[in-house]
């Protein structure tokens, strides 16, 4: 007569687990990893509050004014002229919307005459960027 032992009826097990663990730890790595590399834009601006409708159809021209009153388009220093002329193309190009992100410390005649040299020069959706309420 034979006895029936538990080794006879073990069988290999998958553990799913750790494996969900590994997984769980990626993701959350990947998303941290993401989250941090987004950047707004290069120069740190204090932006005023305000509400508003934003048109999310175009990508937008976003030129920083910082507080001291220097001008920086797509993480390089540049001129009133060069700015102007790279919007007003982008402009006729594709209809592409300016945002002005102009740091609160800013001289307002600074902004002011920024967007007056894009009217100026053709370009008609200029607006002010502004944090939400």
């Amino acid at each position: 007569m034979r006895l029936e032992s538990a080794q006879d009826d073990r069988r290999a097990r998958f553990e799913m687990t750790p494996m969900m663990d590994v997984v769980f730890l990626l993701l959350v790595y990947f998303i941290y990893a993401v989250l941090s590399m987004s950047a707004n834009n290069a120069v740190k601006v204090d932006l005023p509050s305000a509400s508003g409708a934003r048109d999310p159809a175009k990508t937008p021209t976003v030129i920083a004014l910082d507080s001291e009153n220097v001008l920086t388009f797509e993480k390089r220093l540049v001129t009133l002229e060069e700015v102007v002329q790279t919007a007003l193309a982008r402009w006729r190009d594709g209809g592409h919307p300016v945002l002005i992100a102009a740091d609160r410390k800013a001289d307002v005649g600074e902004a002011v005459r920024l967007l007056s040299e894009l009217r100026k020069a053709g370009v008609t959706a200029v607006s002010f960027q502004v944090r939400g309420e």
